[in-house]
């Protein structure tokens, strides 16, 4: 019986389940979403339970597929990535306290601005090397510690959310050096948790979890979760890392200057550092790297591919028109959209700016234009806004000697050839796509088959299950255009970053 490795990936709103034989191709694979919990427009949460059934659903599926296959494969190790920032709080019975609270919350926002005027961010920075943002995990547990001090007080550990569904799987209590410096907790140039910025925020140092590298073993199968998801007693699961992360990691990105880049909901820019890549600007944020000897230098929207996604959902609403039909109409607008611009803050900005008070804005309106043009708009502006992170990336890491060199594309935008060439004329960069599409779950297949032993390392790992697809070549006869629409698309920002507050009212 061959060997194969189960990877999963707990998305915004939906989870992925993939399991991929031992040279990264995908052998089976399965979906499950779950609903947010929102109580009122500022309140939006997880129901951990609900999570984690829709988790162990998806799971199942897997399990089923294989059992019914003529060929079947054994399960030799199970990987799990989810969405980073989002605390899971235990009770000292390793009960969850509460439902867990979604970035997409606003009060989150507000939290943001009350550490700010107290000037503890800058203490997070310094010892984190990133800048705090509106949805910064500090935001929620200090979210927790004023507003609802009872349940802070029955903290015994949190984790993030991959950590929990390791949990439920093994009933074992760590998180890895990714996830925790995605807390902005971690000191990450000492690779452990910075009692200064603990007790700047007046946390508990005793609820901090124990940290393990990503390729460590992190536990094994249940027999309850063995019931629940047809999984093997056992079974071993690695301790994985955060979605941002891994997700960059299953694009092969480690060597100095190695560049990757993901538009989904949200837009993540990311680039191997031997060096620590220390922003004094604290616009970045710096992530330690699965290999556990280097860092990311790593930039995200608050929102990317979920603002086009709103934009056919609740602007167009129209189920007879396809994204594949709204491609077509930006394709047919010429570069530029005739003067349109676009600013795709819909959700505030997370880098370079840490503005949760940005907002979206259409510029440039005349009857001249059309939906074609409103539709080539938007999808330029998310792409100005990766340029923009990706102008600072240059910045940060230039002074590390470290260039920038041809980034991987990975992502939703993948499904769309006009977007992903858009994308790389107006950064002015070639791409290399992947063959893999669920690049999160086989990040956590690497993992996994890195820490039950089926290869030596991460590094053979990846040479084995990395598997690159196309080359995306940018057009150098639009860069003027482009370059020229950026300066002005970047000059719009400047003009509101001290106004949108106005809006907000």
């Amino acid at each position: 019986m061959d060997e194969a490795v189960l990877g999963m990936d707990i998305g915004t709103s939906s989870i992925k389940c993939v399991m991929f034989d031992l040279e990264g191709t995908e052998v089976f694979s399965s979906s499950n979403s779950y609903d947010l919990l929102r109580t009122n427009p500022d309140c939006i949460e997880i129901d951990p339970e609900v999570l984690w059934q829709s988790v162990a659903g998806a799971i199942h599926k897997i399990t089923r597929q294989n059992s019914e296959n003529k060929k079947k494969y054994r399960i030799s190790a199970v990987g799990i990535c989810a969405m980073m920032v989002m605390p899971v709080l235990m009770d000292k019975d390793n009960n969850v306290i509460r439902p867990i609270i979604h970035w997409f919350d606003s009060r989150l926002q507000k939290q943001y601005f009350k550490l700010k005027k107290e000037g503890k961010d800058k203490i997070v920075s310094f010892y984190s090397g990133s800048a705090v943002t509106g949805e910064s995990t500090v935001n929620a547990l200090d979210l927790i510690k004023e507003n609802e001090p009872d349940n802070y007080k029955k903290i015994n550990k949190f984790f993030m959310i991959k950590d929990f569904i390791r949990f439920k799987l093994t009933g074992k209590i760590y998180s890895d050096y990714g996830d925790a410096s995605g807390t902005q907790l971690l000191d990450t140039k000492k690779w452990e948790w910075s009692s200064q910025s603990i007790a700047e925020l007046g946390f508990k140092r005793d609820m901090f979890p124990d940290l393990l590298k990503p390729a460590d073993k992190g536990g094994f199968v249940t027999k309850e979760a063995a019931r629940l998801t047809g999984l093997d007693e056992n079974t071993p699961v690695a301790i994985g890392s955060g979605d941002g992360i891994t997700t960059i990691f299953g694009l092969g990105t480690y060597a100095d200057g190695q560049t990757g880049i993901t538009v989904g909901s949200a837009g993540i820019v990311a680039t191997a550092s031997k060096l620590f890549p220390e922003d004094i600007k604290q616009r970045s944020y710096v992530f330690c790297h699965p290999f556990c000897d280097r860092w990311y230098s790593l930039m995200a929207t608050a929102s990317s591919g979920e603002i086009f996604r709103w934009y056919n959902n609740s602007i167009i609403k129209n189920d007879r028109v396809s994204y594949a039909d709204l491609d077509k109409e930006a394709s047919e607008c010429p570069a530029g959209a005739e003067g349109l611009i676009f600013l795709p803050y819909l959700l505030g900005s997370r880098n370079p700016y840490s503005n949760p008070n940005a907002c979206g804005m259409m510029l440039g309106l005349r009857y001249k234009h059309d939906r074609k043009h409103l539709t080539r708009a938007i999808l330029e502006g998310i792409c100005f806004e990766l340029k923009d992170i990706l102008r600072v990336q240059e910045e940060i890491l230039s002074k590390k000697t470290i260039k920038i060199k041809e980034a991987g594309l990975s992502g939703g935008i993948c499904q769309s050839s006009f977007w992903t060439q858009l994308l790389a004329d107006i950064l002015q960069t070639d791409f290399v796509t992947s063959k893999t599409k669920e690049l999160g779950a086989l990040g956590a297949s690497i993992m996994a088959a890195a820490s039950s032993g089926l290869y030596k390392n991460l590094e053979e790992a990846l040479n084995h299950m990395v598997r690159e697809d196309k080359k995306i070549i940018h057009n150098k006869e639009l860069e003027d255009i482009y370059s020229r629409k950026f300066d002005l698309f970047h000059e719009m920002y400047k003009v509101f970053e001290n106004k949108f507050d106005l809006f907000n009212t």
